[in-house]
């Protein structure tokens, strides 16, 4: 999305890819809601997990939506400093966002595997 900064593409190629990122937000928006719904039962780093994560949702669905509604009303000003600040922003919340799920998903695979470490060393001891 920050490379659209940099491009001569139409803005039906814009709309296009705006109209995916949306798509794929609106799949990431129900999976928080289904962590939301879990969060109770999440271990807590899992909760940790959960609660920075809702921020960053909350800023980059409508931040989605924001540069779409941006584009719709100025097809031709693909250029606009605003338009691209839109797009700049997006990119950014969308990359902090994956960084933050990409961390925490390493982290667990690092516990698990201390956890499952742990439980063997245990049982060599007996």
């Amino acid at each position: 999305m920050a490379s659209f900064n940099l491009s001569n593409l139409s803005w039906e190629s814009h709309a296009d890819k705006l109209t995916e990122i949306k798509e794929h937000v609106n799949k990431v928006g129900e999976t928080v809601a289904q962590l939301n719904q879990a969060r109770s039962g999440a271990a807590p780093w899992q909760q940790v997990a959960i609660d920075r994560v809702n921020p960053l949702m909350g800023e980059l669905a409508p931040n989605v939506q924001a540069t779409i509604g941006h584009l719709q009303n100025h097809r031709e000003q693909l250029q606009r400093p605003d338009y691209k600040d839109y797009l700049t922003t997006t990119a950014e919340l969308a990359s902090r966002m994956a960084a933050l799920v990409s961390d925490f998903v390493e982290y667990g695979e690092a516990k698990a595997k201390l956890e499952k470490l742990s439980l063997k060393l245990e049982i060599e001891k007996k």
